[in-house]
């Protein structure tokens, strides 16, 4: 049985333990895990309140195993699993094995680790088939394995980690094969190994990570203890190794080294968990931070740094660890099975931060994680089974701020919330904040000034008192049959003078006096054009002026009239293109400078009060959506409409509109009529049909990073084509007059939204204009004329912004034989 085999085929138990001696990567004895478990059981897991994505076999990725993170020069990012090496463009893997058949392919698929040098070329370390180079202009792998019978040659073909110091040596670390650094004049290695009663000499021949720190000083982390090397004194320092009596390694097992922005070399250890260098003292120590106590005895096997001098810090079964020296923090996120948006995996063997601040994670099993440091443009919040801090129902109906500037949360099927903002906290009937087992679903909120809260339900009015802190039914009545109405309550307002309005779906409008109890109800009725225009009340609104509107389902819109108690009514004619676009009224809101604005199933509406008119705006004036289910506007005069996909922010002034979709961080693309409101402190919020949305308009601003673009295929007549050197090197390419059909392929690298990316490119020489490609990535040309052209390539980032540069290359397109000029000459 192979060390392959035993490694795949065991997973457990005393046999698992020996193999991890021989081996110890990217599998841990079970034992330790359930221990390092119970170790962070009591610690508070976070949900991530970052963009996460995740990338897994169903993606393209060759296996679920990630034990190597790496990104090149162009932004691409690699993997290197137990089945191949996966390159990543933000679309699709391109996945590298090796083919006995074929000399110049990867010598084993069992990747271990990657190290890109300063020139672009990429080194790959296998379990079994030692080092491989990618040149950097060539599609094709070099091999560097052990020879017994050259002394130059690589020390072992177990290579686990890969290291460039600042010098542009490369540093190989081999299980049992010591340290080596290869020698780039002579394309050999020297050898640097553990030496028995030798302090000036490696710690241990187990060399698992390698690190340099700001003084150039390389640190060597072994299964036997830490050594640091220094190159010009070429002297070798041990930490934390001891050899028992016997001859047998007893040092500490480093995992992970990291030196941060500051100086400190963090350290992971399999046993001890995160340790440190002290410079002053010249000794390793434990983190002694008062929040890293979860990090004392729990494994930790890879290291990175985050944004303003954070680290990232991955472990053995529990997630990953953020730790932030500067307000001594620690937050863990781990993997909750109810949670889809939680970690995916506890075991984490890589993590890796790119140029853009992107956070990569490799798990065993679980694929990759991908991590956006950035602050999130939306905040989103969900129902999680096992936090009964969560929101209790997914399905969000209505909202409204109370007089402390929390929030009041309906749902369909949760009942209601009560959320916290500073906490960020809901209390709901199933933690036992409120007694409302018969009321689930709450369609309508209104929160007096000082005083109470209005609940409209699915079985009529329910009443809060902040005083006693219970739920009050409110009668609205006898109904038909004599008994007590039970109405499904769909929008709710109140005016100064206290009186209330309810609007329910089906049962009319009721004018309700709480000082007496007195309902007033109006209805729809046949023949009388003067009352209310339909008994389905969706939406209600007050205006400055102390207009009562009221919007139907299905029959318009409705304007009150406090004199003689009748309704002005509002309806759409197809004939009147000034008429209401649509029927049905979702939402109702007045703007800045007392305008009506009419959110329908079909499109945007503005009543002009002196007309009498509607303006309307639908898809064709690029709104998202015609579906219009919530309108807030902000301070700048713009307005947020919450639609059936996704979020607008609608100019009223220029009619410009720019969308928001669920890859932006919404709670999903439908969104509920009537859950919106807009806080005191500014803060915008939608609930729809997965949870609430919450953001803060000042801070949705265009992102000014462009992507870089990389040519990744060229083929002729359909075929990859052989080029000296690879496409994305490649700057000039020379073609005969038969090959006049042929493609290219691009891509803007664009981890964090690339569905929005768009594309635009151009043949100068043939095209005279950019040709608007859209989201297509390719672009073809048949029969160009023997000459000189320039293909070019750019691309937008997610926001719409430009990189105006992109790639290019030039095409030289040869004439045939009898068209050349000295052809011509000899035949004249």
């Amino acid at each position: 049985m192979t060390l392959r085999q035993s490694f795949l085929r065991l997973s457990n138990g005393m046999i698992a333990v020996v193999v991890r001696q021989l081996f110890p990567i990217y599998r841990l004895p079970s034992l330790l895990v359930l221990f390092a478990a119970h170790v962070l059981a009591g610690q508070q897991v976070h949900t991530l309140d970052m963009k996460l994505n995740r990338l897994s076999v169903e993606q393209g990725l060759s296996q679920s195993t990630v034990n190597a993170i790496m990104e090149d020069i162009h932004g691409l990012m690699w993997f290197g699993t137990q089945d191949g090496l996966n390159m990543y463009d933000g679309y699709s893997f391109t996945v590298f094995k090796h083919d006995p058949a074929d000399t110049n392919s990867i010598s084993d698929n069992w990747i271990t680790s990657l190290c890109q040098d300063s020139e672009g070329n990429i080194w790959v370390g296998t379990l079994e088939g030692g080092l491989n180079l990618y040149p950097a202009n060539r599609d094709r792998f070099i091999h560097f394995r052990n020879d017994s019978g050259n002394p130059s040659s690589h020390s072992g073909n177990n290579v686990v980690t890969i290291y460039q110091d600042a010098t542009g040596t490369i540093w190989v670390g081999v299980w049992g094969g010591g340290l080596n650094r290869y020698e780039s004049q002579t394309n050999s290695f020297s050898h640097f190994r553990a030496e028995k009663n030798n302090a000036n000499s490696l710690s241990g021949n187990e060399v698992y990570c390698i690190c340099e720190d700001a003084g150039g000083v390389l640190w060597i982390g072994t299964w036997n203890g830490l050594t640091s090397f220094d190159k010009t004194r070429k002297s070798f320092k041990r930490y934390l190794s001891t050899v028992d009596a016997a001859g047998q390694s007893k040092g500490e097992k480093i995992a992970g080294l990291f030196e941060g922005s500051d100086g400190t070399l963090w350290i992971g250890t399999q046993d001890h968990g995160l340790m440190v260098y002290d410079r002053k003292n010249d000794r390793v120590t434990p983190c002694v931070q008062p929040t890293t106590s979860l990090l004392h005895t729990t494994p930790v096997w890879a290291l990175c740094g985050g944004s303003n001098g954070s680290v990232w810090i991955a472990t053995a079964g529990n997630g990953v660890v953020h730790l932030d020296p500067v307000l001594g923090t620690t937050t863990q996120y781990a993997n909750d099975p109810s949670d889809p948006k939680s970690l995916f995996n506890n075991s984490v063997l890589r993590i890796f931060s790119d140029s853009r601040d992107i956070i990569w994670i490799g798990t065993e099993g679980g694929g990759i994680t991908m991590l956006n440091q950035q602050q999130r443009r939306f905040r989103h919040y969900y129902h999680r089974q096992r936090d009964p801090h969560s929101l209790s129902h997914d399905h969000v109906r209505s909202i409204v701020e109370d007089a402390q500037g929390n929030l009041w949360i309906g749902t369909e099927g949760g009942g209601l919330n009560h959320f916290n903002v500073s906490t960020r906290q809901f209390f709901s009937d199933r933690n036992g904040s409120f007694n409302t087992a018969d009321n689930k679903t709450v369609f309508s909120l209104y929160q007096e000034r000082m005083g109470d809260l209005w609940i409209g339900t699915d079985t009529g009015v329910r009443r809060y008192t902040h005083k006693s802190g219970r739920v009050l039914r409110v009668p609205l009545g006898v109904g038909a049959g004599g008994k007590q109405r039970l109405t499904n309550v769909t929008a709710i307002t109140g005016e100064e003078r206290g009186k209330l309005w309810f609007g329910t779906y089906g049962d009319g409008l009721c004018q309700y006096e709480p000082s007496t109890g007195e309902c007033v109800w109006f209805h729809r009725k046949v023949g009388d054009t003067t009352s209310l225009n339909g008994d389905w009340v969706l939406s209600l609104l007050i205006d400055t002026k102390g207009e009562l509107w009221v919007g139907t389902w299905g029959t318009g819109l409705g304007r009150f009239n406090r004199s003689n108690g009748t309704f002005r009514r509002y309806r759409n004619d197809r004939t009147n293109p000034n008429s209401l676009s649509n029927n049905t009224i979702n939402c109702l809101a007045e703007s800045h400078d007392g305008a009506l604005w009419v959110g329908t199933s079909a499109g945007l509406n503005r009543f002009d009060a002196s007309s009498e008119r509607f303006v309307s705006y639908s898809e064709k004036d690029g709104l998202p959506n015609g579906v219009i289910n919530g309108i807030i506007e902000d301070d700048e005069r713009n307005l947020w409409l919450s639609t059936n996909n996704g979020i607008a922010k609608f100019n009223p002034r220029t009619k410009q509109c720019r969308s928001f979709d669920v890859s932006d961080g919404l709670q999903g693309n439908e969104f509920n009529n009537g859950a919106f409101c807009r806080t005191k402190n500014g803060q915008f919020y939608f609930g729809g049909t997965n949870g609430l949305t919450e953001f803060n308009p000042g801070e949705i601003r265009d992102d000014s990073s462009v992507p870089s673009i990389v040519l990744t295929s060229f083929k002729i007549f359909d075929k990859p084509a052989r080029l000296p050197r690879s496409i994305s090197f490649t700057d000039s390419i020379e073609l005969s007059y038969v090959e006049n059909f042929f493609s290219f392929e691009f891509v803007a690298v664009n981890y964090l939204n690339p569905s929005k990316t768009r594309y635009a490119y151009m043949m100068e020489g043939f095209d005279r204009d950019w040709v608007q490609a859209g989201t297509r990535r390719y672009a073809s040309y048949t029969h160009l004329d023997p000459g000189n052209y320039v293909f070019r390539v750019r691309a937008s980032n997610s926001d719409g912004v430009w990189d105006m540069n992109g790639a290019a290359v030039q095409i030289h397109i040869l004439p045939p034989l009898w068209q050349t000029w000295w052809f011509r000459l000899g035949v004249g």
